[in-house]
């Protein structure tokens, strides 16, 4: 009965590591920049608008 135990905590530490991971994974993908990855360039009327004012 002895194998059996260790043999139970080795599934219990393996399917503990997987879903640690798996939880990992899912927090880390939330993560990041959201909208437009770059600012948007503005035209050229927009900028000779403003100067002007």
């Amino acid at each position: 009965m002895r194998f059996l135990a260790i043999g139970q905590v080795r599934n219990a530490a393996a399917l503990t590591l997987v879903v640690t991971l798996v939880c990992a994974g899912l927090l880390v993908s939330g993560c990041g920049q959201k909208g437009p990855l770059y600012i948007p360039e503005t035209p050229a009327s927009e900028e000779s608008e403003d100067s002007d004012s």
